[in-house]
């Protein structure tokens, strides 16, 4: 598992900063069976004041 996110993120160049967060994140699954359009992106950021 730990080398399927090393993978993704070197194919996907994804930013690491100093606090852990998701922009726009999609369900990998839900984005296959649904059209485009109908996805909700979400953010989530792991820090303190976020109760993380």
């Amino acid at each position: 598992m730990l080398w399927s996110f090393a993978h993704a993120s070197i194919m996907h160049n994804y930013e690491f900063t100093g606090t852990p967060a998701i922009k726009s994140g999609r369900h990998p699954i839900l984005e296959t069976i649904k059209s485009a359009g109908t996805l909700v992106l979400s953010d989530v950021y792991c820090d303190d004041p976020s109760s993380f």
